[in-house]
């Protein structure tokens, strides 16, 4: 155990290595929240499992997103039990999303389609796991904790309250002088105006993304692929036009694969004052523990895969526990990357930065991210409104340029024998082995010089 701990710290290490670069100016903005939690599927069991949990536990939340975890980090969703109306309510929530099985039959792919009835979910359906997600949540009133975090809840009675603002203050207030605070007080109970701005945009950004994860052989991945599993990776995009005979030609080996749902505070103006005026002053914090008012809403999923082992690891397989960390890591990050590109709401902002000479626009985003070559982004301006209401205007539009992508994968350049395959080594060219950063081309707009940029990653 002591070893396996030793490969999976170095394993995220690696990961979160950062690089600071001459002239570039830090600068803040108002992050969404993340908390993430595991579900090992049936397809995970023995040593891998352990590897997986380990790494999981141990992998920092994306530095684009504030740390918003809880102390429960892992469900067993075969101890949750659910009723036919709460899977059809979440079927109904899910919008009946049920693509890829109807072409399977026509294809005569029906072990496909039992590698994708089963494999992603853990014999159970999808909208089953919806339901039984949202039914923990519920249970375990976990919205309600989330806010309490926001509101560092406390059991003891701190200047009439049993929360306050500085979690809020920390994360939204970072560009605010105390002369600008001063100057908007006197709006909701006493807040600023800008504090008022500043728990409006974050609180509703708090996200959940409940991730499970098997360790499948390649003949079950391509299934998947070939079913168009909407699964992500440099030869994805080719695989899902394959059958799966097809697509297992390209797949050698055992992956860690993993399927997220996303999770979005329900919170609003209303629910902010029910909680003010319920709770605030309340005497102890029972009732707010427990009311139902509070709740998680469904956002959408994704599924994605990382190359781990080309053969089942055995009993003290060293190589074997490492790449497994690696996959698990690299398939993690991958899902975050997809749901980003998936649904405006979960989507982040990176600095464009520009070069002491002004020859080179770089930002600190890469493979990690899902950046492939021939990617967008827009080109926003941060504007902000004397309530503090922050906006971003787009100005431009950027792209990648050729062969300067970022590699800032957990393990990127390292070589590990034993590998499981995909034949994505295609897309090498595409890297900038000699640069930490990703570097753009194209017409940011007017007032590029001026500093002060912003990226978005179109869809």
């Amino acid at each position: 155990m002591k070893k396996l701990t030793m490969l999976v710290a170095l394993t995220c290490a690696t990961a979160t290595i950062t690089f600071a670069q001459k002239g570039t100016k830090e600068m803040k903005y108002r992050r969404s929240s993340l908390y993430t939690i595991m579900v090992p599927s049936d397809k995970l069991t023995g040593e891998a499992k352990e590897v997986v949990t380990a790494t999981f536990d141990t992998l920092a939340i994306p530095d684009k997103y504030n740390d918003h975890n809880l102390k429960v980090r892992h469900i067993d969703l075969t101890k949750i039990e659910v009723t036919p109306e709460e899977v059809k309510a979440a079927e109904e929530i899910r919008g009946g999303h049920k693509k890829g099985i109807a072409g399977l039959a026509k294809k005569g792919l029906n072990f496909a389609k039992k590698a994708v009835s089963k494999s992603e979910t853990g014999g159970m359906g999808g909208d089953e796991k919806v339901a039984k997600i949202l039914k923990f949540f519920k249970e375990n009133y976990i919205a309600n904790k989330l806010i309490g975090k926001w509101y560092n809840e406390s059991k003891t009675l701190k200047g009439g309250s049993h929360f306050n603002t500085n979690l809020i203050t920390e994360r939204g207030l970072f560009g605010a002088s105390q002369e600008e605070l001063n100057k908007y007080k006197g709006v909701i109970g006493g807040k600023n105006k800008i504090m008022d701005a500043a728990e409006k945009d974050l609180v509703p950004r708090t996200f959940v993304m409940v991730t499970s994860y098997a360790y499948q052989s390649s003949e079950e991945v391509a299934a998947m692929a070939a079913a168009g599993s909407a699964v992500a990776g440099g030869t994805v995009g080719a695989i899902t036009q394959l059958t799966a005979s097809a697509a297992a030609a390209v797949l050698k080996g055992y992956f860690i694969t993993t399927t997220s749902y996303l999770f979005q505070l329900d919170w609003d103006e209303e629910k902010m004052l029910t909680f003010y005026e319920k709770y605030w002053n309340a005497k102890d914090t029972k009732a707010f523990d427990t009311d139902t008012t509070f709740q998680l809403k469904y956002v959408g999923k994704t599924s994605d895969f990382a190359p781990a082992t080309l053969k089942l690891t055995l009993k003290g397989d060293e190589m074997g526990m490492k790449l497994i960390s690696r996959a698990t890591a690299r398939a993690t990050d991958a899902s975050i990357a997809k749901l980003q590109k998936k649904y405006e709401v979960f989507k982040t902002l990176s600095v464009l930065n520009v070069s002491d000479d002004g020859s080179t626009m770089y930002a600190y985003v890469g493979k990690k991210e899902g950046v492939k070559k021939g990617d967008k982004f827009e080109v926003l301006e941060q504007e902000a409104d004397e309530d503090g209401n922050i906006t971003f205007k787009k100005i431009g539009t950027v792209k990648v340029a050729k062969g300067m992508i970022w590699d800032n994968r957990a393990g990127a350049g390292e070589k590990l024998e034993g590998e499981a395959e995909t034949k994505e080594d295609d897309d090498d060219d595409d890297i900038a082995y000699d640069k930490p950063y990703t570097t753009f081309e194209g017409k940011p707009g007017k007032g590029m010089e001026m500093g002060g940029l912003w990226l978005r990653q179109l869809k």
